[in-house]
C-alpha cells in the first residue's frame, strides 16, 4: 500500500466554488448526517474499524506506517504523536481508509473528520464504483479545506491558479494560497513564498511578502527556506535579489549556517563556506551570534525535523465541468 498517494497536478476547477463557505450539502448526504449526529467522530471511526476487524494494537511497524501516512497529510510530528496518544483509532483509520466503503467514509466525513472529507471528495470526483458526482466532490473538498486540511487547501490553490486568468480565479487562488501559507506545513509555506517571490501563476511579484513567508517557513522548521533566505541576502551568490537590492552577507551567512545545521542540501554548507570566505573574522562571529539567537528564539523538537520536507503527494486533478 502506498503510504503517500500521488496525483497529477491540478488543472481546472469549477468557477462556482466559493473562497469561503461550503456549497449546499446534497440531500442524500444530509440524511447520513442526521443518522451519525449522535455519535462522536471517534465513535464513528471505531465502529467502522470494528466492521473491518481492524484492531489498534501494539504493532510498532503498523503504528510507524500509520504515523508516516499522517505526516504525508502535512501534520506536524507533535500533532501526529498527540493523536496517536489520545485517539490511535483515528491514525489507524486514516491508514486503512482505502479499505472503507464509500458509505463508511461518508459517515466519518459527516462526523467532521477532515482527512475523510478529503478522501471522499476524491472518490466522488474520480467516480469509484460509478459514484462520480462533481457537486459532492466540490462540497467535501471545500469542507476539508475550511478545516485547514493542507492537501485540500493546496488542491484549491493549484486549481484556481491554473484555471485561467480571470479576476475571480485570481482572488480565490490568493485566498487559498495565503491561508495555506499561514496554516499549512513548512513545505506549503515555502511553495507559496516562491509564487510571490517570482511572480508566477499571474500573481504580481512581491518580494517583501515572499521573504515574510520564507521566514515563516523557516520558523516552522524548513531548512530549504533558510537556504533560500541565505541566497536572497547574499551579495556573493547573486542568484536572487533582495527587495531593496541591497544584500547582506552577514545575514546570508546566518541563514546558510542555520540551513546547514538542519540537514539541508549539501549546497547550503558550501554556500555558507563560500560567503564566509568573503567575511572578516568579526563578521563571521556576528553571523554565528545571529544564528544562535535565532535558533534559541525558534526551538524545534528534534522529532519535528524528521518530518520537514515529507511530501504530501501531488494534487488531485480537479476539473469540475460547467454546464
Amino acid at each position: 500500500m502506498n503510504l503517500i498517494r500521488c496525483y497529477a497536478s491540478a488543472v481546472l476547477v469549477c468557477s462556482t466554488l466559493a473562497c469561503s463557505g461550503s456549497s449546499s450539502l446534497p440531500s442524500s448526504d444530509k440524511v447520513v448526517k442526521e443518522e451519525v449526529g449522535k455519535e462522536t467522530s471517534l465513535e464513528v471511526v471505531s465502529r467502522v474499524l470494528d466492521s473491518h476487524s481492524i484492531k489498534v494494537d501494539d504493532n510498532e511497524e503498523l503504528a510507524k506506517s500509520a504515523r508516516f501516512r499522517a505526516a504525508g497529510d502535512s501534520m506536524s510530528m507533535a500533532e501526529i504523536e498527540a493523536e496517536w496518544a489520545t485517539e490511535p483509532e483515528m491514525t489507524i483509520a486514516r491508514y486503512f481508509s482505502e479499505r472503507f466503503q464509500t458509505e463508511e467514509l461518508r459517515q466519518i466525513a459527516e462526523a467532521g473528520v477532515a482527512w475523510a472529507q478529503y478522501d471522499l471528495a476524491q472518490r466522488y470526483y474520480v467516480g469509484e464504483s460509478h459514484l462520480q458526482d462533481f457537486e459532492r466532490a466540490e462540497y467535501w473538498l471545500l469542507s476539508a479545506a475550511e478545516q485547514g486540511y493542507g492537501r485540500a487547501m493546496h488542491d484549491l490553490m493549484t486549481a484556481y491558479f491554473t484555471d485561467g486568468p480571470s479576476q475571480e480565479n485570481a482572488e480565490k487562488a490568493l485566498f487559498w494560497s495565503r491561508r495555506l501559507a499561514d496554516q499549512g506545513a513548512p513545505e506549503d509555506t515555502y511553495e507559496v513564498a516562491g509564487i510571490f517571490y517570482f511572480g508566477s501563476h499571474g500573481v504580481p511579484e512581491d518580494k517583501v511578502e515572499a521573504i515574510r513567508l520564507y521566514e515563516l517557513a523557516a520558523e516552522k522548521g524548513s531548512p530549504v527556506a533558510m537556504q533560500r533566505l541565505g541566497q536572497i541576502y547574499s551579495i556573493a551568490i547573486p542568484l536572487f535579489t533582495p527587495p531593496d537590492s541591497s544584500g547582506d552577507n552577514v545575514l546570508a551567512y546566518m541563514w546558510f549556517n542555520l540551513a546547514s545545521s538542519r540537514s539541508a542540501a549539501p549546497s547550503a554548507e558550501e554556500q555558507r563556506n563560500y560567503v564566509g570566505g568573503l567575511l572578516s573574522r568579526a563578521e563571521i562571529l556576528e553571523g554565528q551570534r545571529l544564528a544562535r539567537e535565532w535558533d534559541e528564539a525558534h526551538p524545534l523538537p528534534p522529532s519535528e525535523l524528521s518530518r520537514v520536507g515529507v511530501s504530501r503527494g501531488k494534487s488531485m486533478r480537479y476539473r469540475f465541468l460547467l454546464d
